[in-house]
């Protein structure tokens, strides 16, 4: 028998599920992650009235530019600006959606210990990319992954990985 596949947003939709602050959402590659998170956006901004700005975090700087290409097209029309930097905090404008590396990050924190509490929601691409960072003994990305775990009151922050080999690790 051939089983019609579904992607990670027909998933959550059919059993019901909600996605919420610290959600670990394990997906293979392929299977509608962006198509989610952009939804999620949309959702959640008009169930929340939350429009501050969302952040999406990668591991590299190709997957960075791939996702402000995949959310520039995937959010057209939802009056949100994609960037795919911070120049500085006058970016951090109502509806934008901003996409930076892990390491990126890792280096504005260190100067800026409450950055992540102006977003509304965090997205943590290839989340077991950053954990593996820490077994280099980079102290700026440790304190990052403390910073990324903690739980936000304002802040959503969901994390999205097709393997959680090294996450289980810790």
């Amino acid at each position: 028998k051939i089983m019609k596949k579904l992607y990670a947003g027909q998933i959550i939709e059919k059993e019901g599920l909600k996605i919420t602050n610290n959600t670990l959402i394990k997906a293979p590659v392929g299977s509608g992650k962006s198509t989610l998170i952009s939804k999620d956006i949309i959702d959640y901004r008009e169930e929340k009235k939350d429009y501050r700005p969302v952040l999406i975090l990668s591991s590299t700087a190709f997957l960075t530019k791939h996702q402000y290409l995949t959310f520039s097209e995937a959010l057209k029309g939802q009056k949100c600006k994609v960037l795919n930097r911070i120049a500085d905090k006058k970016n951090l404008k109502k509806r934008s959606v901003i996409t930076l590396t892990y390491a990126a990050l890792s280096v504005i924190i260190k100067f800026d210990p409450n950055f992540l509490d102006n977003f509304s929601m965090v997205y943590c691409d290839e989340v077991h990319s950053l954990l593996d960072y820490n077994s280099y003994g980079k102290s700026d990305l440790n304190i990052l992954i403390r910073d990324l775990f903690i739980l936000r009151e304002k802040t959503k922050v969901i994390y999205l990985t097709a393997t959680t080999d090294i996450i289980e690790k810790y």
